[in-house]
This record gives structure tokens, sequence and C-alpha cells, in this order.
């Protein structure tokens, strides 16, 4: 991937950042889970027997709850550092007239420049609601998921228009 400190202007965007409504779900289920599983850990006075072959003390129950807490409160942070990261921090897929427009990574507004002549593969994976378009270039490679875009069909659309671009080149 290449950056440039200059560019073509974009002719096609699409905003490509995490749903916040998965991710409020996920900090809303964590959330439960976690206040539920320090009420057990905090009340516990029986032993656990865990899948049937592993018998902990009381002690060590109360323990493997309070790790079971925290990792769950751990989900419930993460969730909310990614809210806010996809809320704060833009990323968009953009067309230029030589250049697709990239996040050079999730936790970043920078973008990186995939030139059209360096794209040697496109693959597309779909799997119910769930898809992604994998773009193999000269630098690399680039996964594109489905659910970060606003639309299930912004995918179909961003293929259909990169092979365009691509057969205006003669590759694909």
């Amino acid at each position: 991937m290449l950056n440039q400190a200059f560019m073509d202007p974009v002719e096609i965007e699409y905003p490509y950042r995490e749903s916040w409504k998965g991710l409020l779900f996920a900090v809303i289920f964590f959330g439960a889970c976690t206040c539920f599983l320090f009420y057990v850990a905090l009340t516990n006075r029986n032993g656990l027997i865990i899948n049937g072959i592993l018998p902990l003390s009381p002690k060590a129950a109360s323990i493997f709850y309070w790790v079971i807490t925290a990792i769950a409160f751990l989900f419930v942070v993460a969730g909310v550092v990614k809210m806010l990261f996809s809320i704060f921090i833009p990323q968009r897929i953009a067309f230029t007239k030589k250049t697709l427009v990239v996040p050079v990574h999730i936790w970043s507004s920078e973008e990186g420049l995939i030139p059209y002549e360096s794209i040697t593969k496109i693959d597309e994976s779909k799997l119910k609601r769930m898809g992604e378009l994998t773009v193999y270039h000269q630098a690399g490679k680039l996964k594109l998921k489905r659910h970060f875009l606003p639309s299930p069909k912004d995918l179909d659309q961003l293929l259909q228009e990169l092979r365009l671009r691509l057969g205006k080149m003669g590759k694909d």
C-alpha cells in the first residue's frame, strides 16, 4: 500500500466503520453478564464441577467466577472503545481515477492508496449476511468486510465498481 501526499479527487466514497448498533448490543449483553457474574462471585458459597471432570472448592469456584467476571468486563470495555473509535475516527473506502483509498488499519484514520495497476486478484466470500472482499495487490492484501459498510449491498457495488475500473485497465 502506498501513501501519497497528493491524490486525485475522490469520485465514489463509502463510509467504513463497525456498526455502533452491533457494538451497543455487545456492550449491553456483556454488561449484563458482568453484573450477573459479579453477583455470583460475590455470593458464592458452593464448590463447582467444570464439565464433570474438574472439581473446585468453594474458594476456587469464587476465584473462577471472579476471573470470568473480569473477562466479561473486558469485553464491555473493548466494546465501548470500539464504539468510540467507530464514532470519532472516520474511515472510508474511496475510488479516485487511479487508486483505491482504504484505511491503513482499523484503529486509525490514516489512509493508504492502492493503485489499480498494482491489484492482482480479487476474491469474494459470502456467508449469509456476512461477506468480505479480499483485494490482492503487489504490497499485500486487503480484506473489506460487508458489516463495516453502511448497507449490505454496498460490498456488491464496491466489487462491481472495482471490477469496472480494473476492466478499463485490461485486468480482471
